[in-house]
């Protein structure tokens, strides 16, 4: 039960992390590979610099004041914000590039960009359901594998209580977690 809700604890911290993220859209490989056209329909100034503005931020209402800075993945990237970006992209990328191509370029690096978002923002709750259900069978393994007088105790011998104890290790990105550690007397 512990286990339980600490896996649930720990995603939920995890989630919101990564969806408090401040958006970083202009260091995408792709967003500098756009022609110059484009980019004040993006960002005014460089973005960079603390006197730029997030141009397309400000037009989803993410941010209330001007200039438009340190916007969230979890408001830049909401699907339901999807058609306002496309909208506003749509008319400034082509009234200021004069063509299509430019738009779809813009959309596509958008798109990708959010994509990228909400796939991190998803990994760990995946990897935490796996935990759940590794840690059960690794319970109930120990607990039918060692019989009486053949258990562990707390001073690291083999005789008296039964004291089932398991672990498990998470690793998230770089960081590696020791997660519910239980004593089950």
């Amino acid at each position: 039960m512990f286990t339980r809700y600490l896996l649930v604890s720990l995603t939920y911290l995890l989630q919101s992390a990564s969806s408090e993220a401040t958006q970083t859209i202009a260091s995408v490989d792709d967003y500098q590979l756009q022609r110059s056209c484009a980019i004040p329909c993006w960002w005014l100034g460089d973005p960079d610099d603390n006197d730029s503005s997030d141009v397309l931020g400000r037009r989803l209402q993410c941010c209330d004041g001007v200039p438009c800075r340190d916007v969230k993945d979890s408001c830049y990237c909401r699907p339901d914000l999807r058609v306002s970006a496309s909208s506003h992209l749509s008319e400034c990328v082509v009234r200021r590039c004069e063509n299509e191509v430019d738009f779809s370029t813009a959309m596509n690096i958008y798109d990708d960009y959010c994509r990228e978002k909400r796939d991190a923002a998803s990994e760990p709750a995946e990897t935490e359901a796996t935990a759940t259900v590794d840690l059960e069978n690794e319970a109930e393994e120990t607990a039918i594998d060692r019989g009486p007088g053949n258990q562990a105790t707390a001073d690291g011998s083999s005789s008296g209580a039964v004291i089932p104890v398991f672990g498990a290790f998470l690793v998230l990105g770089f960081s590696t977690l020791a997660i519910a550690m239980s004593i089950v007397i």
